[in-house]
């Protein structure tokens, strides 16, 4: 038996028993930490946290901080007596390094660090380093696609079109964002709730949803990205200021009942940013003369001008209206904003992001009366309240219940088979909606679809499927993540697996769950956010070992430490292999 340790305040423990010192025996190998060496004395601190004295054979050649294998040879006094096999305390040979800077030097590229970076990156991917592959690779990272070289890498070996939707789809995916839960919630939540009293909002969500409106209204916004969210974040910092000081947002404040409204209202007169405000704001860097303004203003135009054109805002944001609920608020913004546009030295592409923002409030606010009046007059027969519950139950039935009461069997196949058929349905039954609602529902549907074509496109390079769960009646998304073992081509053996299951749980954060089977042997190595749920984890681990037992396998590996850089489709295979390439009948907790 091997007892191994990875890290400082790691705990090692036995498959059978927490107490190391128990398990131990002539021969067995151990690693541990120096806290003090006297030369032949030690002072060393085992893998499950616990400080022991030691003996010590031979002088030991290492300082405090390192970590020292040592084989067991019994004790002597109370103290153990160990063997030194030798400190492990220098960096192991970067491997991977290695291999880039060859690879670059063979085609006679630059060892710089950003080459060295893409070549890495090709190569974890088991992609060849060209001078084609590292062009792609500099244009996926650069200022138009965004992409870190690990994604830019994925995406090019996964053969995915390099398209704005899908790198969209990725940078969303990599980030947590893309979850179809949400989307079905949030489509559950739109249609059931159409026509009830709507609460209103938060700053950031309103604030959010005039982010995503600017861009889907305005193409060619001649601002860039960081200026506009600037503002935004701006305007967010001063709502909550106001109401951290106990200030009242009134419901009928309207921005024309006070000097500062007078000139809000003409900033925001007119449907174009081009009218109905008087710039009385210059560019620091630009002489004050028209002439000179007008021709530096198209020169910018064009430099300014982003691929993407507009600038970049998640598009899983709840596209869900504004609702009459929200004016208050969304009337405050706008006072904000009229401050922000007042001040005497804003450049003018500031201004001009300012009366991008401003349009989409005055827009907003008449679209909330419009909306308001349809939903005051709006009224479903019987027929009609049918389709719509018939609607809602069928995306309900899309989300897998666990619970003490009721345990779904989770069939991925059967539940993205089952997604056209039912947002057909949807579909329909949306037709009975007032506009807005019906309009927020397509583009939720929209995104939806999006996600899930995106994720079926992954599966034709990795075994990755998202899951929507309600968990004692909390819905969230499961990630479930197939490592393919040889050719990518090949068939998943489920003899021959490694699977990661990720969670997002409300009470104890997110869950990273590597699980390799091999044959009847089952290893986990479970990755959580919270320190705290180690003991109960540690607690389930026989209930887990009996419960696979019953099923006819057997857990030889049990192992959970803190969550650092979370798994993701882009790390998962070098993570698990990293995991599960051990020495055999190695048993081990480390935390």
């Amino acid at each position: 038996m091997r007892i191994d340790g990875l890290a400082a305040g790691q705990i090692n423990i036995s498959n059978n028993n927490t107490d190391i010192l128990n398990k131990l025996k002539p021969g067995d190998v151990i690693r541990a930490q120096i806290l003090e060496n006297s030369g032949e004395e030690l002072t060393i601190k085992l893998s499950d946290g616990s400080e022991v004295n030691a003996n010590a054979l031979k002088t030991i050649n290492a300082k405090e901080g390192d970590f020292v294998n040592f084989v067991f040879k019994g004790t002597e006094d109370g103290k153990l007596v160990l063997e030194s096999l030798g400190a492990n305390s220098s960096q192991p040979v970067n491997e991977a390094l290695i291999n880039a800077k060859s690879a670059l030097a063979s085609i006679n590229v630059p060892i710089s660090d950003k080459n060295i970076e893409m070549a890495m990156a090709l190569l974890k991917q088991n992609l060849p380093v060209t001078n084609e592959t590292l062009l792609k690779m500099a244009e996926l990272t650069g200022s138009g696609k965004g992409l870190k070289a690990d994604a830019a890498a994925f995406l090019i070996a996964s053969k995915l079109s390099d398209n704005n939707s899908n790198i969209e789809n990725l940078q969303s995916l990599l980030s947590g964002r893309l979850k179809i839960t949400d989307n079905i919630s949030g489509l559950i939540k739109l249609v059931e709730g159409t026509g009830e009293t709507e609460a209103p909002k938060t700053p950031q969500e309103i604030v959010n949803r005039l982010a995503s409106l600017v861009k889907e209204n305005n193409e060619n916004i001649p601002v860039k990205a960081a200026v506009i969210d600037n503002i935004l974040d701006r305007l967010i910092s001063g709502i909550k200021m106001k109401l951290g000081s106990g200030e009242s947002i009134a419901e009928g404040s309207s921005a024309s009942n006070s000097p500062a409204g007078k000139s809000e209202a003409a900033l925001l007169k007119g449907n174009s940013p081009a009218t109905g405000v008087q710039n009385s704001a210059v560019d620091e860097n630009q002489p004050n003369t028209s002439s000179t303004q007008n021709s530096k203003a198209k020169t910018e135009i064009n430099q300014l001008l982003r691929e993407e054109k507009g600038f970049s805002i998640d598009k899983n944001i709840s596209s869900e209206p504004l609702s009459k609920a929200d004016l208050p608020i969304l009337k405050d913004i706008r006072n904000q904003l009229q401050t922000i546009a007042e001040e005497q030295k804003l450049t003018q592409e500031q201004f001009t992001a300012i009366k991008y923002i401003a349009k989409e409030i005055n827009s907003t606010i008449d679209k909330i009366g419009l909306r308001q009046q349809e939903l005051d007059s709006f009224n479903l027969d019987a027929g009609k309240q049918h389709i719509i519950k018939d609607a809602v139950n069928t995306l309900k039935n899309l989300i897998v219940r666990i619970d003490r009461q009721n345990n779904e069997e989770i069939n991925p196949v059967k539940l993205y088979n089952d997604f056209e058929s039912s947002l057909t349905i949807v579909k329909n039954a949306i037709q009975h909606l007032p506009s807005a609602a019906r309009e927020a529902a397509v583009n939720i549907i929209n995104n939806l679809e999006g996600n899930v074509n995106f994720i079926n496109q992954l599966n034709n390079y990795s075994s990755y499927v998202q899951l929507p769960l309600s968990i004692f009646n909390k819905n969230t998304t499961g990630e479930l993540y197939m490592l393919k073992k040889g050719s990518k081509a090949k068939k998943l053996d489920p003899s021959n697996l490694t699977v990661l299951l990720s969670l997002e749980t409300n009470n104890i954060g997110r869950i990273d769950t590597l699980l390799s089977i091999k044959e009847k042997d089952v290893s986990t190595n479970f990755r959580l956010e919270d320190s705290g749920v180690f003991n109960i984890l540690k607690d389930s681990h026989k209930l887990l070992y009996n419960s696979l037992l019953e099923k006819g396998f057997r857990l030889v590996d049990f192992t959970y430490k803190l969550l650092e850089d979370p798994i993701n489709i882009v790390n998962f295979e070098e993570e698990a292999k990293k995991e599960f390439i051990k020495t055999p009948n190695n048993i081990d907790i480390l935390v």
